[in-house]
């Protein structure tokens, strides 16, 4: 139990604290991460469809109008894309987007202090001020996700641009809006899974920034690392698995992380490791338990 001030002499000891240690691994929390996925993945979505709506009602006329080589041809596709940006403002205001990320954000920030709370055994009272973060987190997917909804826009036009270029000599999609509906829906797939992916990763790497705020105003200088323990785990990362580490200096350096930079648990790309917490009073009796 964190605090303890039994004598860890014994082997059987030792181990008893490593088992102790290990089993305070916080775990992330799922609810708020896929509460944050779907969120992002509806107001894309919904977003995606009228982009693509608005795109494939004006195709006829620009083609039309490109074939007669008509310097206006480009007045239609800016009128439908504005249309497409109008909708897609009034889905970030109206929505309650913004609500769901904040909420998700808020339960994460939550969870992070009762687990580290119990960890600890902190009680109630262990109130880490989380808040920054826990903006910080929906500030960066909303923000994101706006620029992915432009992103769109542009990918709805170079792809307009490519079937209008189609020569009905040669292809079948030529001329077919069915198929330009097709080309947009495909083109935008991609972005969908870039937004939830990219709103995941946001997720994991403030989950470990919270842990490691929480554990500091906790007291605890040293911890654990741990990683998922399955096939996906990086090399490097699962060298450092079962590794007492210290908060003022990260365990996984620069050469041998994807980002590049000196990391802690969930810090480079992807990371899924966690940190688990050693009381002050433990530390040099882990370190003696982990060389056994």
């Amino acid at each position: 139990m964190a605090g303890s001030s039994s004598p860890f002499g014994s082997r059987a000891k030792k181990r008893e604290l490593i088992r102790d240690i290990k089993g305070r691994a916080p775990k992330h929390p799922k609810a708020p991460e896929a509460q944050i996925r779907l969120a992002v993945a509806r107001i894309v979505d919904a977003y995606h469809k009228r982009l693509r709506s608005e795109v494939v009602d004006v195709a006829p006329m620009i083609l039309r109008k490109r074939q007669r080589n008509d310097a206006k041809k480009d007045r239609l596709l800016v009128s439908a894309l504005s249309s497409a940006a109008d909708y897609g403002n009034q889905l970030l205001r109206d929505s309650g987007f913004r609500a769901a990320l904040d909420r998700a954000s808020e339960t994460l920030a939550k969870s992070v202090t009762k687990q580290t709370s119990e960890a600890l055994g902190l009680g109630k009272d262990f109130k880490p001020d989380l808040k920054a973060k826990s903006n910080e987190l929906s500030d960066s997917i909303f923000r994101r996700t706006v620029e992915l909804m432009q992103e769109s826009s542009q990918r709805a036009e170079d792809i307009l641009d490519e079937w209008a270029d189609l020569d009905p000599d040669y292809s079948e999609r030529a001329e077919d809006e069915d198929a330009l509906d097709g080309m947009i829906s495909k083109g935008l797939s991609g972005l969908l899974g870039t937004a939830i992916a990219g709103a995941t990763l946001a997720f994991g790497s403030m989950f470990a920034e919270m842990v490691r705020a929480s554990q500091e105003d906790a007291g605890v200088d040293s911890y654990m690392w741990m990683t998922a323990r399955d096939s996906k785990v990086r090399p490097a990362h699962l060298d450092l698995d079962g590794e007492i580490a210290e908060w003022d200096d990260p365990p996984l350096k620069a050469e041998d992380s994807d980002n590049e930079e000196d990391d802690h648990p969930g810090e480079d790309y992807g990371c899924r490791c966690v940190a688990s917490p050693i009381a002050a009073d433990e530390v040099l009796s882990a370190r003696q338990a982990v060389r056994l």
